[in-house]
């Protein structure tokens, strides 16, 4: 399973973050932010469910990450910083 981290550290906004609009709405407790980092985990690894993304913020999570990504590639950083693959 692929998924992007969820936090209510919503101190400061890296390139690829969503600020969760309707996060109530959404389920979970506290204002959050959808990061621009992701993870491969086993299913089995998943112990509940805290909510579900509104439709609007998952497109704009996903927008928001496909940016950070493109423009690491654009950069070229992902070349000149391997540990970065």
């Amino acid at each position: 399973m692929i998924l992007a981290a969820i936090t209510s550290n919503v101190g400061r906004l890296l390139v690829g973050d969503y600020k969760i609009k309707g996060w109530r709405e959404s389920g979970l407790l506290y204002p959050s932010i959808v990061t621009g980092i992701v993870r491969t985990i086993k299913q089995d690894m998943i112990a509940g469910k805290l909510g579900v993304l509104l439709p609007r913020s998952y497109i704009r999570s996903r927008t928001n990450f496909g940016r950070s990504w493109r423009s690491d590639v654009y950069s070229g950083s992902w070349a000149t910083e391997p540990w970065r693959r």
